[in-house]
């Protein structure tokens, strides 16, 4: 059996992932990315700074978050009118990177805020090139 060894910067984790070994704690997602299973089958509950959350998913959360904020913000201090296109525009891209975002690891409640959120820019902003 081989055995790895852990190398000076990387976690317990890490080397779990690097030498793909099995274990019950563990589930490999979405492009190979490993989630901790929670609760673990032995009972114990992660904790978030257990979570490994990839750089990538990290920078698509925050441009979608400051997308949403954008339009709010310009909505609520006149920058933006919430009829013109650029506000649905912000609102269906900025809540579709942060549904993308909660389905792996699923998150229900943020799967279905951000979801609709899409629809609903969607369809205005749909509605609003229909009526030009």
């Amino acid at each position: 059996m081989l055995r790895e060894r852990l190398l000076p910067t990387e976690s317990k984790l890490q080397l779990v992932i690097r030498a793909n070994i099995p274990t019950p704690n563990l589930i490999r997602g979405h492009l190979g990315v490993v989630y901790p299973r929670w609760p673990a089958p032995d009972g114990s509950c992660c904790t978030i700074s257990s979570m490994q959350i990839s750089l990538a998913r990290q920078i698509a959360s925050f441009f979608g978050a400051v997308l949403i904020l954008i339009s709010y913000a310009g909505a609520q201090f006149g920058w933006i009118s919430p009829r013109k296109p650029w506000y649905n525009l912000f609102n269906a891209v900025g809540s579709a990177l942060l549904a993308y975002i909660a389905f792996f690891p699923f998150q229900i409640g943020f799967v279905l805020l951000e979801v609709v959120w899409t629809i609903i820019s969607l369809y205005a902003l749909v509605r609003a090139r229909a009526g030009e």
